[in-house]
C-alpha cells in the first residue's frame, strides 16, 4: 500500500502554481523590454478552475483512496495519473475567468491559456525509498499538458502533470476563501504559500501548529542551510519580510511565530488572524469558496441562456434583476440534473443507433431516430424523450437485451 503525507500535499497549494518559474519575453508598444515571471491573475484563475474540475472528475470516475491503495509502486501511480484526460465546459469557464469584469473576449482569454502550455513550474517530489529513507526532490513541469480546443465546440480537453494532479486529489475543498488580487501583490515566494496556509485554517480560530520539519517541507526550505535548525532562526533569515509583507497588503495578520519544544519534537506555531483589506473591501470576486464559486457559475450560465431566450418573446427592463432572480430559483439539485444529463449526452456520442433501430422499432411499432439526444418518430417528427437521460435509460435496457441475445 502506498502511503502518502497529507502535510506534504500542501506544497502542491496554487502558492505553487504561482511562484511558476519561466521566461516570456514582455512587449510594451511593439518592443522587447524584459522578462516576465509570474502568471497573469487569469491565468491564477484558470489554473484554479482547471485543477478543481479536474479533482471533481477523478472523484465522480474513480474511489480515489482504493484506487491510490491497490498502487504499491509511487511510479505506477504517477504513470497512471499521467495519462488522465479531463474536459472542461467552456461557457462555465468564461464565466468563471471573467470575475474580474475587465470584459475580456474569448480571443484574449484563451491567448492567456495558449501562454500557460508553455509555461514551466517547480514542484517538490518527496519519496520515501526503503535504502535512503525520504528523498527530496524538484521537478520542473508544464502548468498544463495535450490541452486540446476545437473552433466548434463547447469543450476543451486537457491534462495535468500527476505532482498537480495528485496534490489536488486529496482535499475535500482545495482551499476556503482565496482572493487572487491579493497574492498578485505578495512579490515573495514565502509570503505566498505562508499566506495561503493561514486563509487555509483562519476559519478555525485559533494559532496554527505544525512540527517544524513539515514547515521547513511545506516552504520549500533546504533542511541543510545551518541558518534554519530553529523555529527562530527561519523568521530571522526568510519569515520576517513575508509577515510584513502579509500584514502590508491582505486580509490575514500574522501576530507572531514562535517554537515549542514538546516531547522532543518542535513545532512552529502561527498566531494570525483576519483584517480588513482595501483591495477586497466591497469586492465581490472570489468571495465564495472555489466549489461554491463554479456552483453559481454554473447557475449563472444557465440564467443567462435562458434570458436570451426569454428576450425573444418579451421585453425585459431589468435584466440584471431578471437574472439574479433567476439564479436564485435554480436548486443544486438541478445542477446536478444537468450534470447527469451531460454525461449521458458524452454516452450518447458512443452509441450507434442503427443497432438499436429493430428494438425501437419493436418498442414505438414506427421508424424511431434521435435528434438532439431525444428519441423521436420519424414519419410525425414527434419527440419520445425529453432529454438525454431519458434517451440514455431506454438504450441502456435495450443494450442489456441485445448482449442476451448474443
Amino acid at each position: 500500500m502506498l502511503l502518502i503525507k497529507k502535510d506534504i500535499l500542501e506544497v502542491h497549494k496554487p502558492s505553487a502554481l504561482i511562484t511558476a518559474e519561466y521566461s516570456r519575453l514582455k512587449k510594451r508598444n511593439g518592443k522587447i523590454i524584459g522578462e516576465a515571471n509570474s502568471l497573469l491573475p487569469v491565468q491564477h484563475d484558470a489554473m484554479n478552475f482547471l485543477c478543481y474540475n479536474a479533482r471533481e472528475q477523478m472523484h465522480k470516475q474513480f474511489d480515489v483512496d482504493n484506487l491510490i491503495a491497490k498502487f504499491e509502486d509511487g511510479n505506477e501511480l504517477m504513470e497512471f495519473l499521467q495519462i488522465q484526460e479531463f474536459s472542461i465546459n467552456i461557457n462555465e469557464f468564461i464565466e468563471f475567468i471573467d470575475g474580474y469584469q475587465l470584459k475580456q473576449d474569448r480571443k484574449y482569454i484563451f491567448e492567456q491559456i495558449d501562454d500557460m502550455q508553455r509555461i514551466q513550474t517547480k514542484v517538490g517530489i518527496f519519496k520515501h525509498d526503503s535504502i535512503c529513507g525520504e528523498i527530496h526532490g524538484v521537478k520542473t513541469m508544464s502548468l498544463i499538458r495535450n490541452y486540446t480546443r476545437m473552433d466548434n465546440s463547447n469543450t476543451f480537453t486537457f491534462q495535468l502533470e500527476p505532482e498537480i494532479l495528485l496534490g489536488w486529489m486529496h482535499n475535500p475543498k482545495p482551499y476556503t476563501k482565496l482572493f487572487l488580487k491579493v497574492q498578485t501583490k505578495l512579490k515573495l515566494t514565502y509570503s505566498k504559500i505562508l499566506y495561503e496556509i493561514c486563509k487555509d485554517y483562519v476559519k478555525l480560530g485559533k494559532p496554527l501548529s505544525k512540527k517544524f520539519n513539515e514547515w521547513l517541507t511545506v516552504l520549500g526550505i533546504d533542511k541543510s542551510k545551518s541558518n534554519t535548525s530553529t523555529p527562530g532562526q527561519l523568521k530571522s533569515a526568510y519569515l520576517n519580510k513575508a509577515i510584513k509583507e502579509i500584514n502590508e497588503h491582505t486580509d490575514i495578520f500574522i501576530d507572531n511565530i514562535q517554537g515549542k519544544k514538546e516531547n522532543g519534537v518542535t513545532n512552529m506555531i502561527v498566531y494570525f488572524h483576519s483584517q480588513d483589506c482595501d483591495i477586497i473591501e466591497g469586492n465581490t470576486i472570489n468571495v465564495l469558496p472555489l466549489d461554491e464559486q463554479i456552483k453559481f457559475n454554473k447557475k449563472k450560465v444557465i440564467a443567462k441562456a435562458r434570458l436570451e431566450q426569454s428576450k425573444k418573446f418579451q421585453t425585459i427592463d431589468n435584466e440584471e434583476a431578471w437574472l439574479k432572480k433567476t439564479i436564485e430559483s435554480i436548486t443544486d439539485d438541478y445542477l446536478e440534473e444537468q450534470k447527469v444529463i451531460e454525461d449521458c449526452k458524452e454516452s450518447l456520442n458512443e452509441i450507434d443507433i442503427k443497432n438499436y433501430s429493430m428494438l425501437l422499432m419493436e418498442k414505438y411499432k414506427e421508424i424511431v431516430g434521435i435528434k438532439d439526444y431525444k428519441l423521436y418518430y420519424v414519419f410525425t417528427d414527434k419527440f419520445i424523450t425529453d432529454n438525454a437521460k431519458e434517451t440514455f435509460d431506454i438504450l441502456l435496457v435495450m443494450s442489456e437485451k441485445l448482449k442476451g441475445e448474443q
